[in-house]
This record gives C-alpha cells, sequence and structure tokens, in this order.
C-alpha cells in the first residue's frame, strides 16, 4: 500500500516537471528574462565578498569556546602583534641605528591602525638612585660620542627586559613590535568614523560597559596594516639590514592571498576539465557552452548571495565554488544526455525539453538536496 502511494506521489511530481519543462518552453523570452535579473542581480553582489582566515573563523560566533575568547579580548584587548625581524652586522654601529630609527618613526607615522609600537629605540630605561627613578626611551637622548653609544649597548645587552625580547645576545638581530588596535574604525555600514572625544562633563554613573558591543578590528583593517608594513620595509631592506616581517597578521595575509590564489587556480582546472569532458561526451558546441555557462553562473550567483548576507568565505567553506562546479557539472551532464537522446530521436525541442525534466528531474533534486544536507552538517 505504502510503495503505491509512494508510485502515485512520484507520477504525481514527475508530471509536474513535465508540465514545468512545457511552460517553460512556450515562455521561454520571458523566462529567459527573469532568470537573467535574478541571476545577475546576485552576481552584483561578487564584489562584496569577503574572505576570514583567522582562526576564530573556525569557529560559529555563538560557540562557547569564541564567546569565552571574545569576553576575554573584551577585557584584556587584542593580541594581534605584528613583528619586524631586523638582521644587521650590529645593530649598535651609528649607521644600523639612525636607519632603525628612522624606520621605527616611519611606521608609526604611517601604518594605520596602529595601537603601540616597541622598539629599541622607545624600549623603556629605568635608572635611578637613592632619592629618586627615572623612566625614558632607551634613546630618548640620541648618543653622540663612542662613549655614550657604548653605554647604551652595554645597558640593552645586559638588560633582561631586552634579552631576546628587543635584540639577542650579540646584538645582530633585533625586532620591532606593532601592536593593532582592540577595535574597529568602522561603522555598521563600512565607513570610517572618527573616534569620540572623550566628555568629561558626562559624569561617572553612565555605564561604561559599551566595549561589550564593539566589534573587534576587522580582517581588512588589519590586512591594510600588513600592506603598509610590508611597503615600508620594503624600501629599507639591505644585504646589511636583512628584514623578514612575522606575526599572525602576517601569517593570516600569507594564508589569505594563498587561499585566493588556490580558488582560482582549481576552479580554472575544474573548468578546464569539464570543458575536455563536455566535448569528449556530446561532440557539439551546444553540449559544451550550455552546462558550462549554467554551473559557472550557479556558482557565481551562490557567491553572490554570500557576500549579500554579509558571510565571509572561511577556510573551511573555501571548496564550496569548486565543489559547486564538480557537483553542477554532474546535474548538466544527466540532462543534457537525456534531451540530446530524446532530441536526436524525434526532433521536437520543446518536447524533449519537458520529456527531460519529467524523466529525470526529481533523481536531479533528490541528489541535489542530499549533495546540500552534506555539505550543511558541517555547519552543524
Amino acid at each position: 500500500m505504502l510503495r503505491k502511494q509512494m508510485k502515485r506521489s512520484i507520477k504525481k511530481v514527475d508530471t509536474l516537471l513535465y508540465a514545468m519543462g512545457q511552460g517553460i518552453s512556450a515562455h521561454k523570452f520571458k523566462v529567459l528574462v527573469l532568470m537573467l535579473v535574478l541571476i545577475f542581480g546576485m552576481i552584483s553582489q561578487v564584489p562584496k565578498i569577503t574572505l576570514d582566515t583567522s582562526t576564530e573563523g573556525f569557529l560559529h560566533e555563538e560557540d562557547p569556546v569564541r564567546v569565552a575568547y571574545d569576553k576575554f579580548q573584551h577585557q584584556f584587548g587584542h593580541d594581534e602583534k605584528i613583528v619586524i625581524a631586523i638582521k644587521t652586522d650590529g645593530i649598535f654601529k651609528l649607521e644600523n641605528l639612525e636607519k632603525l630609527k628612522k624606520l621605527h618613526q616611519e611606521l608609526q607615522a604611517e601604518v594605520p591602525y596602529l595601537n603601540d609600537i616597541t622598539s629599541l629605540i622607545n624600549a623603556r630605561q629605568t635608572t635611578g638612585d637613592a632619592d629618586s627613578l627615572l623612566v625614558e626611551d632607551l634613546f630618548e637622548t640620541w648618543p653622540k660620542t663612542e662613549s655614550q653609544m657604548a653605554a647604551k649597548k652595554a645597558y640593552a645587552m645586559h638588560n633582561p627586559m631586552y634579552s631576546n625580547l628587543l635584540l639577542n645576545s650579540d646584538g645582530t638581530f633585533n625586532v620591532i613590535v606593532l601592536e593593532a588596535n582592540t577595535y574597529t574604525s568602522l561603522d555598521a555600514s563600512g565607513h570610517t568614523v572618527d573616534e569620540a572625544t572623550p566628555d568629561f562633563d558626562a559624569g561617572f554613573g553612565d555605564d561604561v560597559s559599551s566595549d561589550e558591543e564593539k566589534a573587534f578590528i576587522s580582517d581588512g583593517e588589519i590586512a591594510q596594516m600588513v600592506h603598509k608594513v610590508r611597503e615600508i620595509t620594503k624600501e629599507y631592506k639591505a644585504d646589511n639590514f636583512q628584514i623578514e616581517i612575522a606575526g599572525s597578521p602576517s601569517v593570516t595575509e600569507t594564508l589569505k592571498r594563498s587561499l585566493q590564489k588556490d580558488i582560482k587556480k582549481f576552479n580554472g582546472l575544474i573548468i578546464l576539465t569539464i570543458i575536455i569532458t563536455l566535448s569528449l561526451l556530446f561532440r557539439r558546441v551546444s553540449g559544451v557552452v550550455f552546462p558550462l555557462l549554467a554551473v559557472v553562473l550557479s556558482v557565481l550567483s551562490t557567491v553572490g548571495l554570500i557576500a549579500f548576507f554579509g558571510t565571509p568565505i572561511k577556510i573551511p567553506t573555501q571548496i564550496l565554488p569548486s565543489f559547486s562546479l564538480a557537483v553542477g557539472v554532474g546535474t548538466s551532464i544527466h540532462i543534457m544526455a537525456i534531451f540530446f537522446h530524446h532530441f536526436d530521436k524525434y526532433g521536437d525541442k520543446r518536447e524533449a525539453i519537458a520529456y527531460t525534466l519529467g524523466h529525470s528531474g526529481l533523481a536531479i533534486i533528490m541528489t541535489s538536496l542530499t549533495t546540500a544536507a552534506g555539505i550543511g552538517s558541517f555547519f552543524l
């Protein structure tokens, strides 16, 4: 009884899909215009797509671990630091030290979203006697003689607060550490806003816990920092002033560029494979162009929808475009094979379209839904 009921239900769906095929053929231009409007409306959002290669991106925003980590950052600040490692034949040689000072000052003035910068130039120097304590930058007073330089070097080399943090044991390696702002400088619409001027007349009764509602510095802002650091340091690189950039922002930005490169590379290879496969299967231009056009537009529409909803592409979801191409072409081959077989046999294009949808439309819908469910399970 149940089997008969299922057969009747399947027959109804097949009949409905057959009728849909007839309707599409009868109103092909209207359907084409409607689909083009929908497709290009979604594709228009593609330029707004963003990438998130951060470690936090692996976790959902409501994941307990992510929530706890966000609270930690609200309370203690962000830990995004760019580390610039510099190798010389001796940083305390006047020529190298002056170059370091110039680099430090340019980074401090030009790098956006910078909260703090630390190097030997502004490292804390604490001295004192029985009656007073003096705290100043290490090179607040610039050495003018060899003896003054020697005194600065001796202090730095024997200071445990500098050792293996700002410079190594022989002074050939030193670092500049740049710390990013904790919070973004962008408003909800993505425009830069000026920091509000503190209102000291507002009283102390206001709720000052609004930091909990602020968004952390964005991936795009971090990328701008890294790009500016690379641009500036490029001008200072020399055989005796070798520079390497490290730190989580630099690694994340490098990973993002690699991700973008891989997406383009693999999608290109998949499209090439699709063209070859379709050419061998159908041996006609329409059998290559139409399926390829369908899957490419489908992928672009999907990416456009992702961008429209403000969802970034993350490392786990980078396979989505390539996977959609592979699955989509399988569906296209299935449809085109049945269509060409029926059309070559009877020569009726309208009937061939209706027959194809009626014959295999339900199977294609079910396989697409199960594939979507399989991909969706990764987000549970």
